[in-house]
């Protein structure tokens, strides 16, 4: 029997290290104009679990952040997406947003990073 939040992993392959990939909006944002999103797409990771955090220049993310659970491909890996929204204010101060990741394949956390100045305004 295991306590409350503890998970059993039987591993069935090897390990398998997260790609990363960050996504920033487009200068105009229809649908809402007074917020705007940062997507960190993680991928190609086994076993399951990934933990994301988020920073932007520099210093912990303040905006809101939403995960996607962990889905199954059909090679047996798994891929995620970690959503950062924040306000046009907050965007518009802002210059750079890392997104990092800590998985089990990872000796140290591995991150993506971006720069405002990447967009195309």
């Amino acid at each position: 029997m295991f306590g409350q939040g503890t998970k059993l992993i039987v591993k069935g392959r090897p390990l398998s290290s997260p790609e990363i990939s960050l996504l920033i909006p487009a200068v105009q944002q229809e649908s809402t104009p007074d917020q705007l999103t940062v997507l960190c797409q993680v991928k190609n990771f086994y076993p399951d679990y990934v933990s994301v955090s988020w920073s932007v220049d520099g210093q912990d993310a303040l905006g809101d952040k939403k995960d996607t659970k962990a889905v199954r491909s059909s090679d047996g890996t798994y891929s995620m997406s970690s959503i950062l929204s924040m306000s046009r204010s907050a965007w518009d101060a802002a210059q750079a947003f890392i997104c990092q990741v800590q998985h089990e394949s990872l000796k140290t956390p591995a991150s993506q990073s971006v720069s405002k100045s990447q967009c195309l305004e």
